[in-house]
């Protein structure tokens, strides 16, 4: 991967040099489904995430929303790029759900509410930058804690459609997230005739 291991007790980190420059960084084992993240520890990127792996086009899509710090290549000439901390926190983490996650019609009401949150999030995003958000998975949205702004993370399914219908980018939010494992079975109440 073109890093030195330094094991510390408790936990790996990992010093990574980009373009001469020495970084910290340590495996974020919550973020990374399609590949590996790290956290940025100390310095003037403290508390972004680092990502390898990446196409141009996930470079361009990142910078273009304002998410990237930097972006450069390591002794193996793989490309990195630094990414800045998201403000938010995955759903479950918000007081909005905690108060609500007993309750399976409350839950299920603001699984809506986030779905209209991560949608318009994504429209303002693309008709902000041109950048269509495609992948609005729980683990690629955060909310603020009372799930009332949706931030996003993650541009790497990012594509640049000469128009999107506000229908079709709410259909495949409530898809991704209205699933069962977050509040439990829908209740019959809330079910379409």
């Amino acid at each position: 991967m073109g890093c030195t291991c330094t094991c510390l007790p408790g936990h790996d980190v990992i010093d990574l040099t980009l373009n001469g420059k020495k970084y910290k960084i340590a495996k974020n084992p919550v973020q990374g489904i399609h590949g590996v993240v790290y956290r940025v520890i100390g310095g003037r990127y403290d508390g972004g995430y680092a990502k390898t792996k990446i196409s141009e086009q996930e470079i361009r899509a990142t910078a273009a929303v304002g998410a990237l710090w930097k972006v450069g290549r390591d002794e193996h000439r793989e490309k990195w790029i630094i990414v800045k901390p998201s403000p938010g926190k995955y759903l479950k983490l918000t007081s909005a759900y905690r108060h609500v996650r007993h309750n399976p019609e409350q839950c299920w009401a603001l699984l809506e509410h986030a779905v209209e949150a991560a949608t318009n999030a994504i429209l303002d995003s693309y008709h902000r930058t041109h950048w269509l958000h495609e992948d609005p998975i729980l683990a690629n949205l955060f909310f603020n804690d009372q799930v009332s702004q949706a931030y996003l993370i993650d541009w790497g399914c990012a594509s640049q459609p000469s128009s999107v219908r506000r229908e079709d980018v709410k259909a495949l939010v409530a898809y991704e997230v209205m699933r069962p494992h977050v509040c439990g079975p829908r209740p019959a109440s809330m079910c379409p005739p």
